[in-house]
C-alpha cells in the first residue's frame, strides 16, 4: 500500500512539475513579447512627442518667450531627430518603418530638416515671421507622424494578440501531450512492478497488485 502511494505521487509531482514548466514557459515568452510591444510603441510615442516638443521650443523662440535660448531650440530639433533615426536602425528601425508604412513621411522630414538647418541656425530670437514660416514648413508633418503612430500601435496590438492566441494553443496541446504521457508512463510502471512480482515473488511479500 505504501510503495502504491508512493507510486501515486511521483506520478502526481512529476504531471504538476512539467505542467508548471510548460506554464512558466508560455508566462516568460508572452511577458518578453510584450516587453518587444513596449519597446516598439515608446519609440514610435516619444518620435510623435519630441516632433510636438520640437515645434513648441521653436513658437516660444521665434515669438521671444523667456527661458529659451537658441541652443535650447537646437537641442530640441536634434533630439527629434535623433529619435527619427531609430527608424533607420537596425532590425527594430525596420520593424517600426514596415508596420508604421513610414518610409516616405522619414525621408520627407529628414529631407525637410536638412533643407531647413541653416534657416534655423540664422533665425533670431523673437523673430516672429521667420520662426512662423519654417513651423509652418514643419507642422505638415503633424498627421502623417501621428497616423504612423497610430499604425504601429495598430500592428503591435494585432501581433500581441496572435503570439497570446498562439501560445495558449501550444499550452493546451503540451498539456495533454503531457497528461497523456503521464497516463501511459503510469501504467508502464504499473506493469513492470507486476512483472517483476511475478519473477521475484520473495521480494514483493506484502505488495499486491489486483489487475482483474
Amino acid at each position: 500500500m505504501v510503495k502504491r502511494l508512493f507510486l501515486l505521487i511521483s506520478v502526481l509531482l512529476f504531471l504538476s512539475g512539467t505542467l508548471f514548466g510548460v506554464f512558466q514557459l508560455q508566462k516568460k515568452f508572452q511577458q518578453r513579447e510584450g516587453e518587444i510591444r513596449g519597446t516598439v510603441l515608446w519609440i514610435a510615442t516619444e518620435v510623435n512627442r519630441e516632433y510636438w516638443r520640437f515645434l513648441d521650443a521653436l513658437s516660444r523662440y521665434s515669438l521671444g518667450a523667456e527661458s529659451i535660448t537658441q541652443d535650447d531650440l537646437l537641442l530640441r530639433r536634434d533630439l527629434f531627430w535623433s529619435q527619427l533615426s531609430t527608424y533607420k536602425s537596425g532590425d527594430l528601425g525596420r520593424h517600426l518603418m514596415i508596420a508604421g508604412k513610414g518610409e516616405e513621411i522619414i525621408i520627407a522630414i529628414e529631407a525637410t530638416l536638412i533643407a531647413t538647418e541653416s534657416e534655423m541656425l540664422s533665425l533670431k530670437y523673437g523673430d516672429a515671421d521667420a520662426g512662423q514660416a519654417l513651423r509652418e514648413r514643419l507642422l505638415n508633418f503633424a498627421m502623417p507622424i501621428h497616423q504612423m503612430t497610430q499604425r504601429i500601435d495598430k500592428s503591435e496590438n494585432e501581433h500581441f494578440v496572435d503570439i497570446f492566441n498562439q501560445t495558449e494553443d501550444i499550452l493546451y496541446i503540451l498539456s495533454l501531450l503531457v497528461i497523456a504521457l503521464s497516463v501511459f508512463g503510469s501504467v508502464l510502471i504499473m506493469l513492470l512492478i507486476r512483472e517483476t512480482r511475478r519473477a521475484n515473488p520473495a521480494f514483493y511479500p506484502h505488495f499486491k497488485l489486483d489487475f482483474s
